[in-house]
């Protein structure tokens, strides 16, 4: 989404996301109990007043703070993948996890990340 201003039938039409991926969770290989998250990405830095009410289990994330997430995470990927001495190297294993800790590029970290602001808190 683009603009000033997100619109509330964008978040809206993003209400089914969860439902639809639990219902299919066994095409998609994913457990019955996997948390589902959605995440309205957008450029825009106001959101209308209505569009809240919808989006109340929406997590809300701006494409620059996504797209800064990505940059370090292709960075690390670059710096692990040149270090690469082969299967079963333990030392670099425990240097790549480290890094990751580091940079804060953890799944627990994105979750966190994704977390930090919902629409409803708008």
């Amino acid at each position: 989404t683009q603009g000033v201003s997100s619109a509330a039938s964008d978040v809206y039409k993003r209400q089914g996301h969860a439902l639809w991926v639990r219902k299919k969770h066994e095409d998609l290989g994913l457990y019955e109990e996997a948390k589902i998250y959605t995440v309205f990405v957008t450029t825009a830095e106001d959101i209308q007043d209505n569009t809240a009410l919808f989006g109340e289990e929406i997590c809300y994330l701006e494409q620059k703070q996504l797209y800064n997430w990505a940059v370090r995470a292709i960075s690390v990927l670059k710096q692990v993948y040149r270090t690469f001495s082969g299967i079963g190297d333990a030392a670099w294993r425990e240097e790549t996890i480290k890094l990751f800790q580091e940079q804060r590029l953890t799944p627990e970290d994105f979750i966190e990340m994704i977390n930090e602001r919902h629409l409803k808190d708008l």
